[in-house]
């Protein structure tokens, strides 16, 4: 397969683009046809169908692919639509200009509020959200010079799109516009997911301490995801202004975050098709309960409870992805004429990739652009001074010193509980240390994970690890992008080969393949993603632990051929007897200090000279 920039512009190949762009097309040409036919109450219905598809598309972002319970996207479209009831009605702006300048305004609130408080996590960060969306009901409540306060503002006039004024075709107008917007959307979320910023939304969903020690920004990308996501719902708010015409702050209470939220967590997985069939359950049956107990005199906390309700019967019915559950239903009664969407759904196929004959690892792989590692030999690229780590009144290291040169193969070795573990924690920048650390000259001391694995150091976990919701290429791509600061077409076509010969290196010559055991699976493309980039810093935890001879030999191999490509790796390891085929130096620690630091050929004579025994 011939590698070009347009092939790997993104890492998501699971879907063929024009399939997706094709079933987008006919869902809006079905949804035409329906409102061709349909009674103003069904356009009710569909109307507000599609807003909380768009809500659950917005909160997909933060809710679905970063991992992050947001409990206040009802503020955000709260203020959307009083933006645009504001310029419209004070100001007498145009329709288009005031969406703009809402979603402007949306979006902006989005980084104020994103940047100081998505460091946390869980609860504290749903509060937070909780918070935010209750500040802005109330101010819209209170400020009634502007917004009329618990009058409400009315009188938002008709908008005109290309010299047509909506009210002329009611309620058709609206829901083309709407429509139109919501095939936008679902187009935009999922050329997203296609592209490098979606993998690390993903990625960071999946296992933040993961993204940081492979060069992804994990604050930045929440950011990121966060601000588009309130843009989106500035853009729902401001057709909300338009299309009721009245707003009152009573409209945007919690019970809409939890509604809107509701669907992603339906959904149950990342894919827009489950979250569009949850859209097009809970939005009617909402409606339609609503209706029904209205006539039927029961209050409205009757609806909630039963809504409730009917959520949680849903969610335990839901498998991973509730568009497989109800295709599989539906060929079930048509005697299965339809199959079910995983009928035809393979695994993130490796035959494009020549197993048999798999593509050579360029080198020295644009190293200067890509890598600052030397390509030196026996240069110091790591050197280590009084590095002190400690855990509350515990010291794990004390005073350390270590010098590690391009082209060396280090071997860190002691008992347990020795700080085997937190000297490669300190190096990585996941642990708070004290000392000074240089790497290929640069001053990394206060630097974070992420910026460390930028600047060429790449981390192995000791309990592998990947990320679940990419494929085998796109975990090792996504490592080789984020350290490609300034990707160029001919670096981001060699990240492509590189993922290319690492996943088939991944299935080739092992005793587990990726049909077999998922651990080992796991520590495969663990190992590959920390060998993507040559004459790079690897740090090894434990490699050899629970693997096969013909495994253990594959990563013996890998540490050698790095070394030769003029990169170090620091290795911990127990099995000195496998680990000193291809180590150079020794660091021995006990308690948290440096007892030998020299060639590996002194360890071994000390050893026979009645010193510590090598096979300890």
């Amino acid at each position: 397969m011939k590698v070009t920039a347009s092939t790997i512009s993104a890492p998501s190949r699971r879907i063929d683009s024009r399939t997706s762009v094709a079933l987008s097309v006919v869902a809006a040409m079905l949804l035409l046809a329906l409102a061709a036919v349909s009674t103003p109450r069904v356009f009710d219905l569909l109307i507000i169908a599609l807003l909380f598809a768009c809500m659950a598309m917005g909160l997909q972002l933060v809710v679905g692919f970063c991992q992050l319970f947001d409990l206040g996207y009802a503020g955000f479209v709260c203020l959307g639509a009083y933006s645009t009831g504001v310029l419209l009605t004070r100001f007498h702006w145009n329709y288009p200009a005031a969406a703009i300048t809402s979603i402007l305004i949306s979006l902006a609130a989005g980084v104020i509020l994103g940047a100081p408080t998505l460091r946390l996590r869980g609860d504290y960060f749903a509060i937070v959200t909780f918070g935010f969306a209750e500040v802005v009901v109330l101010l819209m409540r209170n400020w009634t010079a502007l917004t009329g306060g618990p009058f409400g503002l009315g009188g938002i006039p008709d908008p005109v799109l290309f010299g047509i004024r909506l009210n002329r075709y009611p309620p058709v107008g609206y829901y083309c516009l709407l429509l139109a917007i919501s095939t936008a959307l679902l187009l935009s979320v999922w050329y997203l997911r296609r592209t490098m910023l979606g993998g690390q939304m993903l990625a960071v969903g999946d296992d933040e301490k993961l993204c940081a020690i492979n060069g992804i920004d994990v604050v930045a990308v929440k950011v990121c995801a966060f601000a588009l996501s309130a843009g989106i719902g500035g853009l729902i708010g401001s057709f909300w202004a338009i299309y009721f015409k009245f707003l009152s702050y009573l409209d945007f209470t919690f019970t809409l975050s939890v509604q809107a939220i509701s669907i992603v967590i339906l959904a149950g997985d990342r894919r827009l098709r489950s979250l569009l069939v949850a859209a097009a359950i809970v939005a009617p049956a909402n409606e339609i309960l609503r209706t029904w107990l209205r006539s039927s005199r029961l209050p409205e906390s009757s609806r909630v409870i039963l809504v409730g309700v009917i959520l949680i019967l849903l969610s335990v019915w839901r498998s991973r992805e509730l568009s497989s559950r109800v295709g599989a239903l539906i060929g079930r009664l048509t005697g299965g004429m339809m199959p079910s969407p995983r009928a035809n759904q393979s695994r993130p196929s490796v035959a494009k990739y020549d197993i048999q004959h798999p593509p050579a690892v360029p080198a020295p792989f644009l190293a200067s652009e890509v890598s600052p590692a030397s390509c030196r030999s026996l240069e110091p690229l790591l050197v280590i001074r009084g590095l002190d780590v400690s855990f509350g009144g515990t010291k794990a290291l004390t005073g350390l010193e270590m010098a590690v040169n391009a082209g060396e193969v280090v071997a860190v070795i002691g008992p347990n509980g020795c700080g085997k573990t937190s000297l490669l924690n300190a190096i990585s920048g996941l642990v708070s240390s004290t000392g000074q650390m240089i790497l290929n000259g640069v001053d990394i001391t206060h630097e974070p994970a992420w910026s460390r694995s930028r600047r060429g150091i790449n981390r192995t976990l000791q309990t592998a690890r990947r990320f679940s919701g990419l494929d085998e290429a796109e975990n090792i791509e996504l490592a080789a992008w984020a350290a490609a600061q300034n990707p160029t077409r001919n670096v981001l076509a060699r990240i492509a080969t590189i993922a290319r010969a690492a996943v088939a290196w991944l299935h080739h010559g092992h005793s587990c393949h990726a049909h077999g055991s998922d651990s080992a699976l796991s520590s495969r493309i663990q190992m590959a993603r920390a060998f993507a980039r040559p004459g790079t810093l690897v740090l090894l935890d434990e490699p050899l632990a629970g693997l096969k001879e013909a495994d253990r030999i594959a990563v013996l191999t890998k540490i050698a051929r790095h070394r030769a490509s003029a990169g170090a790796v620091v290795v911990v390891e127990h099995d000195l007897e496998s680990i000193f085929r291809v180590c150079d130096s020794i660091v021995r620690l006990d308690k948290g200090r440096v007892v030998f630091s020299g060639p590996k050929h002194e360890f071994q004579l000390l050893a026979q000279s009645g010193g510590k025994p090598a096979n300890e």
